[in-house]
């Protein structure tokens, strides 16, 4: 947590361009300016994975892929009330889709996916530490089990989930769902 002694008076003097913003926003705009506060593209978190399986002679397919960032996202909501990537979530009949992620790998189908980054992205130490966690947690599991996991009834899916169409999933229903597995 930081603290400040300064008034808002001096905060505004010592930030003298930006001289009609609050405390609040002048404290919003510092978190993301240090970094603490991170939204990523969809392939950018995707990449970071695929990269991560390649270093251990791994392939991941599309499927597999989506669940792995949806599950990330999920954990970065519940943990610390921030989503990983700018995207929504929609709730397909598959299981939770990443439309970015759908459209840059829809070729490889279930196929693993070929086209690997050349270098793995680079993130702040937090989203750094969450993916490696996210990776060491669930590599182990199919895109199959992957799939089950995110189908259980009360799951953010299955909550949203209607037959024939494609719905978006709340990412507030997202992060309640991953705070009560952090509470398990």
């Amino acid at each position: 947590m930081y603290k400040c002694s300064l008034t808002r008076i001096e905060w505004r003097k010592s930030l003298g361009f930006l001289p009609r913003l609050s405390i609040r926003a002048l404290l919003n705009i510092m978190l993301v300016l240090i970094g603490t506060v991170m939204e990523y593209k969809p392939k950018t978190i995707a990449e970071w994975f695929l990269h991560r399986a390649a270093e251990d002679g791994e392939s991941l397919t599309q499927m597999k892929l989506q669940k792995l960032v949806y599950i990330a996202h999920g954990w970065s909501l519940g943990l610390y009330n921030e989503p990983l990537i700018d995207s929504t979530i929609e709730a397909w009949k598959w299981g939770p889709v990443i439309r970015p992620l759908y459209r840059a790998y829809v070729d490889f189908g279930s196929n693993p996916i070929t086209r690997k980054p050349e270098e793995k992205p680079r993130l702040d130490g937090r989203t750094e530490h969450l993916l490696e966690q996210i990776w060491k947690v669930y590599r182990r599991y199919t895109a199959v089990e992957l799939s089950g996991m995110t189908h259980k009834p009360g799951t953010p899916w299955d909550t949203a989930y209607v037959e024939g169409e494609k719905t978006p999933i709340s990412n507030d229903v997202i992060a309640e769902h991953y705070r009560q597995l952090a509470e398990k």
